[in-house]
């Protein structure tokens, strides 16, 4: 495990804990209320616009697989790393499938 750790090619695994705040959508806030579906799960906030959640994980990919998901329902607002990979992620899709 260490060794994957120490790999910089292995992106799904930080040796560093990984926290990110998204903003759960109302429409399918219901569902992260009923069930945490990311690791470490904190409601932060619930409003009538939807929800503020945290969740710390050691493997960003899980945060960014949950998030295409729920595309356009959550909104990834930090870290700004992470945000900026999914950012790119989709903008070379889109730029695939336009041609």
């Amino acid at each position: 495990m260490q060794a994957q750790a120490d790999d910089p090619g292995q992106k799904w695994f930080s040796a560093r804990e990984v926290t990110a705040t998204l903003h759960i959508d109302t429409a399918v806030a219901d569902y992260f209320l009923r069930l945490p579906l990311l690791p470490h799960q904190t409601i932060l906030e619930h409003t009538p616009e939807g929800l503020l959640v945290e969740t710390r994980t050691h493997y960003p990919e899980t945060i960014l697989r949950l998030v295409r998901q729920w595309i356009p329902h959550i909104d990834l607002r930090t870290p700004a790393t992470l945000r900026e990979r999914l950012v790119q992620e989709i903008a070379g899709y889109l730029e695939a499938v336009s041609h």
